[in-house]
């Protein structure tokens, strides 16, 4: 586990317990939408469903360096759709900073 200095400016969002499985996870960015009836809605901003292809839906097209070998998945275009693996690419991680 490393630490890293995060840059100033940098908005930080608590993270809760636990990690991310290098084998596959649902990443599911939402920002609160109306209340109704004491109800709090919710938005989907953006949703990633990654996988190294172990899963039985066979092969994968994600990035196979990023698969617990010290890569990062770095997605290519924020403005293109993040559900795409065409999207992401394995790099070194950035620290907190925007590699693209």
């Amino acid at each position: 586990m490393s630490d890293y200095t995060i840059p100033g400016g940098v908005q930080v969002f608590a993270w809760g317990a636990g990690s991310l499985a290098n084998d596959g996870e649902k990443i599911q960015l939402s920002k609160p939408g109306d209340e109704d009836d004491g109800q709090r809605h919710w938005i989907r901003v953006d949703r990633v469903v990654y996988s190294d292809g172990s899963h039985p839906e066979g092969a994968d097209p994600w990035p196979a360096e990023a698969d617990g070998y010290g890569l990062s998945l770095t997605r290519i275009d924020p403005t293109a759709y993040g559900n795409d693996p065409i999207n992401w690419d394995a790099t070194s991680p950035s620290l907190g900073s925007t590699n693209r």
